[in-house]
């Protein structure tokens, strides 16, 4: 696991992922759905990204994000309302 303190560190990963799996910058953002520019802003620190589309690329990439909460009760409370909100969205 990977803590990432900041929109650089993200950018590298990104970058980094992308790269990896053989896929260019323009590929990438047409599979997501928006044009290259916020990829090469986040990709080199700058600019701004909504979390949709954040959350998109690291989906298409395969990368997983986690959120680790200091206390563990809260985690454990979190993730029941998350599953009772999930309940009552299917129902």
């Amino acid at each position: 696991m990977i803590r990432i303190k900041n929109s650089q560190k993200l950018g590298q990963i990104i970058k980094l992922s992308r790269k990896e799996q053989g896929i260019d910058q323009a590929s990438l953002a047409l599979i997501c759905g928006f044009s290259e520019r916020p990829l090469k802003a986040i990709e080199k620190g700058k600019g701004t990204l909504s979390v949709d589309k954040l959350l998109k690329i690291l989906d298409e990439l395969g990368i997983k994000l986690h959120v680790d909460f200091p206390n563990s009760l809260l985690t454990d409370e979190l993730e029941n309302k998350l599953t009772q909100s999930k309940k009552l969205a299917s129902d």
